[in-house]
C-alpha cells in the first residue's frame, strides 16, 4: 500500500515520473499477491497518471485492464472506473 500512496502523493505533486515508479511498483506487489482488487486500483492510478501525461493510448490500456478485473457488485469501483472512461474521451 505505501507504494500506492506514494504514487498519488507524487500525482498530486505533478512529478508524473516518480508517480508512475511507485505505481509500477504497487502493480508489481500486487500482482504478486494475486490481490484483484489492488491489481485492478493500481491500474486505475496508472490510468490517473498516464492521462496527465498525457499518453491516452496507455491510460486506455490500464483503465481496460482494471476494468476488467472488477467485480460486478462493487459499485463504488465500477462506478470510478466507468466515470474515468468518461474522463478518457
Amino acid at each position: 500500500r505505501i507504494y500506492s500512496r506514494l504514487g498519488a502523493y507524487y500525482t498530486r505533486l505533478g512529478d508524473f515520473s516518480q508517480a508512475l515508479e511507485y505505481g509500477l511498483k504497487s502493480l508489481k506487489i500486487a500482482e504478486k499477491l494475486k490481490n484483484k482488487i489492488a491489481i485492478g486500483s493500481a491500474h486505475n492510478a496508472l490510468f490517473i497518471i498516464y492521462s496527465s501525461i498525457p499518453n491516452y493510448p496507455l491510460a486506455k490500456s490500464h483503465l481496460l485492464k482494471g476494468l476488467a478485473l472488477l467485480d460486478s457488485t462493487d459499485l463504488y469501483r465500477l462506478a470510478t472506473a466507468y466515470n474515468n472512461m468518461a474522463d478518457l474521451y
